[in-house]
């Protein structure tokens, strides 16, 4: 949706500033993100709005908006459109070598492609989608923090969680956005989870030590995770 697209661009753009990128490789990556899943153009609605699992077949057909994404955006001559292409095809790869499509390994993901990965998976995980409710924000971050290494590039993992950390121990800088057209980067449903999970965090101090809350145990569920399977509509499927 916009908002989610929004919403991965402003994160990306921050996590890129706090990687050290330059002043203008952080607009660049601000305004190539959006374009992340321009690829899902050429997916079926009904792959797409599922609500169950998807099949390892419609799976397979989900993994070409990567692809589809680069056969839109190729050739283009500006920077812009050259990072877009670079994001398109590789937010989907994994550190460990076991994303798609091509399966890059490590440092060999492009960094802008490593950057919105975590913006990506972010969101999925925080906002409700057609096949999943919204995670919390502790589940969340806790499941971020287990991808580092895995899923995520392991610097890039503790500067996200740090950064997100910083949002919900400010609350009211939630919405870094410098204009109104920008969403927040925390989704409204998870207002009151940001403030009682920033008293927790204060509670702690910035030890990054766990934090134990029942603020976010309330519902005693099991939240799907990427082990469940590989066609699982966990949050694998973003």
């Amino acid at each position: 949706t916009g908002s989610h697209t929004q919403r991965v661009s402003q994160l990306s753009a921050q996590l890129a500033q706090r990687a050290g990128l330059s002043s203008d490789e952080v607009e660049l990556v601000r305004l190539a993100a959006r374009l992340h899943d321009i690829g899902k153009i050429g997916i079926p609605d009904t792959i797409l709005l599922k609500t169950g699992k998807l099949t390892v077949n419609e799976f397979e057909i989900m993994k070409h908006h990567t692809t589809i994404g680069v056969r839109m955006l190729q050739g283009g001559r500006t920077k812009l459109l050259q990072m877009a292409e670079e994001i398109a095809q590789h937010h989907h790869e994994r550190w460990d070598g076991n994303g798609y499509p091509v399966g890059l390994v490590g440092e060999h993901i492009p960094v802008v492609a490593r950057i919105v990965a975590l913006a990506d998976v972010w969101d999925a995980l925080t906002t409700e989608r057609p096949y999943k409710e919204a995670w919390p924000v502790e589940k969340a971050l806790s499941e971020i923090t287990a991808q580092s290494g895995r899923h995520f590039d392991p610097v890039l993992t503790e500067t996200f969680v740090n950064m997100i950390r910083e949002i919900l121990l400010n609350p009211g800088g939630a919405d870094l956005a410098e204009s109104g057209e920008r969403p927040s980067l925390i989704p409204q449903k998870h207002k009151e989870d940001v403030s009682a999970f920033s008293e927790q965090m204060r509670g702690h101090g910035r030890t990054g030590r766990p934090i134990r809350s029942r603020v976010f145990s309330t519902r005693q569920r099991r939240w799907p995770s990427p082990s469940d399977t590989t066609t699982a509509r966990g949050w694998g499927k973003v």
